[in-house]
């Protein structure tokens, strides 16, 4: 069976599985990060068949069974992620979309259903490199690391995107608590995408969800991004002083916008482009 290598920043997974379930996973999991190896990484994950059951192992352990392979893709999905975050003790974990323009890096931060993923899909059309859509990693020289794992489209985007034929469902819960079925897309479906090289960070921009349409970009009062960039961080109620100096120092160096913006998609052609030209622009009044 062939060994795949997933390296993002200072985290290293492998993994191995056999026909049937071999397609979906070169599909559906990590396809822009996934890399040919010879031998597995210390934390390494096996799918193998037995008695017409799929059995995901972690480092030689059993810990999911299933008959369908798309659940067997799911748990797969994200204990790779945990093991990823965990691995990187080194940075700081926000809970955002992060994107490149000209070697320039922006993480938007955002609630649920606020417009990451279709700002992400938008910025990638016109030509700016994706770096994460659902987790942003920052290490101690004001770098975004890159972990550009698979977009997720929801039933709002299904019309906004081609969905290539074949690719599994995959059946979440939304914010009401309600599934709803989604399917994970290579963000290579959309543009260029950034798989290892730490990009410099330029701003931060909070995404707030607007009723009405178009969009509105305005600078934000330091004091005001820092208690929204705390509410974004994982496992914010264990961070320490010295992460607290830190974002105190970054915030004091580094641009803080909001965007209220209704769905980027969506926007008329004339507003998206203004909109990417504003955001290119932000680095410039630093």
């Amino acid at each position: 069976m062939p060994i795949y290598k997933i390296q993002v920043g200072a985290a290293e997974v492998s993994l191995e599985c056999n026909h049937p379930v071999a397609a979906g996973v070169e599909a559906s999991v990590f396809s822009a990060l996934l890399n040919p190896a010879s031998v597995p990484a210390k934390i390494h994950y096996r799918i193998l068949m037995q008695n017409g059951r799929l059995i995901l192992f972690r480092q030689k352990r059993p810990t999911h069974r299933n008959r369908q392979s798309v659940r067997i893709i799911y748990a797969l999905e994200w204990q790779v992620v945990n093991d990823l975050i965990e691995q990187n003790k080194t940075m700081l974990k926000l809970h955002g979309a992060a994107l490149s323009y000209q070697n320039n890096g922006f993480i938007f931060c955002g609630a649920p259903s606020t417009g990451k993923t279709s700002l992400a899909i938008l910025s990638m059309q016109k030509g700016w490199q994706l770096l994460s859509d659902e987790f942003a990693l920052l290490n101690t020289n004001r770098q975004i690391i890159p972990f550009p794992r698979n977009l997720i489209i929801k039933p709002h985007l299904r019309d906004r995107v081609t969905i290539p034929n074949g690719l599994p469902v995959f059946r979440l819960y939304d914010d009401s608590g309600d599934k709803i079925e989604t399917h994970y897309l290579s963000p290579l479906l959309f543009g260029r995408v950034n798989t290892g090289s730490p990009v410099p960070l330029k701003g931060i921009i909070f995404l707030e969800k607007n009723e009405q349409p178009g969009f509105d970009l305005q600078p934000m009062a330091r004091y005001a991004g820092f208690r929204l960039l705390i509410q974004h961080l994982f496992n914010r109620n264990k961070i320490g002083q010295k992460w607290i100096d830190y974002l105190v120092d970054l915030l004091n160096s580094c641009p803080v916008y909001s965007l209220k913006i209704s769905s980027p998609l969506e926007l008329p052609a004339t507003e998206q482009q203004a909109l990417m030209e504003q955001l290119t622009r932000i680095h410039q009044h630093d």
